[in-house]
């Protein structure tokens, strides 16, 4: 039987949801169910895990949900205490135990985290709550415009991957200023404007000195030892776009731009 035939069926109904967090290339995935159940390879813990009552309506914002889970489920724990430098999606999928099909049954992303007494309270939004803003025009300037690394289309597209440090561990902890093995492999402020990434979480490099790097925020678990990947910053110049990344046919700026504007002077 197809899933809309056992939806509305009176007796062959058994739903069940899973729900699949992503931030980048990081994934949670939990099941409300009793068992794990597994999707495409994949298997989804079974935890204790309980959401708001999906509604529509013609008002997106309140197509929001809150989902709640236990204060140590490990998503919860990482994002309480600091907020997400990337953005953590959420898909809910919806199966019926006698079908072997699943249904994409509501898709956001998730905008905060609240503590409420035992329980964490993650608050999402729906994805259709971007069609109410305003799209962003791009802005015409000399620098570039674009996020490093970002792999939208028509934006930087840079690799991260490619210049991700190798073999890196942390020697030393004071506050936001992490020291690193080998960071004095390359030149101060290299890695300025550059990524800190410790399991999977991500924070701005602000300064980077000798084998020392500022990061913008702490991390927590973060410990001598610990291994870590920092990635190389950007100025947004040409000259950080051809000389340090071979990036220039994606540069999103305009150094030609001529230092008179002619719709208020002649420029002869």
């Amino acid at each position: 039987m197809s899933y809309e035939g056992t939806e509305n069926s009176q007796h062959s109904g058994e739903p069940i949801e899973i729900y699949e967090f992503i931030q980048d290339t990081t994934y949670w995935r939990y099941t409300s169910a009793n068992i794990p159940i597994v999707k495409d390879s994949e298997t989804f813990e079974s935890i204790s895990i309980e959401r708001d009552e999906i509604s529509q309506s013609q008002e997106l914002m309140k197509n929001s949900i809150a989902l709640r889970v236990i204060r140590d489920n490990p998503l919860a724990s990482i994002f309480l205490n600091y907020s997400a430098e990337l953005p953590v999606s959420l898909t809910i999928f919806r199966q019926h135990l006698v079908d072997a099909n699943f249904i994409v049954y509501w898709k956001g992303k998730v905008t905060s985290f609240r503590p409420q007494e035992s329980e964490i309270s993650i608050e999402c939004e729906s994805i259709l709550t971007s069609l109410k803003r305003n799209a962003l025009a791009p802005k015409w300037t000399r620098m570039c415009r674009h996020a490093l690394y970002s792999q939208t289309p028509f934006t930087c597209l840079v690799d991260r991957a490619a210049f991700a440090s190798s073999g890196t561990t942390v020697t030393a902890i004071s506050g936001v200023v992490i020291t690193t093995n080998n960071a004095n492999s390359q030149a101060n402020g290299y890695y300025s404007n550059g990524l800190f990434e410790f399991n999977g979480t991500f924070r701005t490099i602000v300064g980077h000195t000798g084998n020392a790097v500022t990061i913008n925020r702490p991390l927590q678990d973060l410990i001598v030892t610990s291994p870590i990947i920092i990635y190389p910053g950007c100025d947004h110049s040409t000259n950080h776009c051809i000389n340090k990344f071979n990036n220039l046919p994606n540069y999103g700026g305009n150094p030609a731009w001529p230092n008179t504007n002619p719709f208020e002077r002649r420029i002869y």
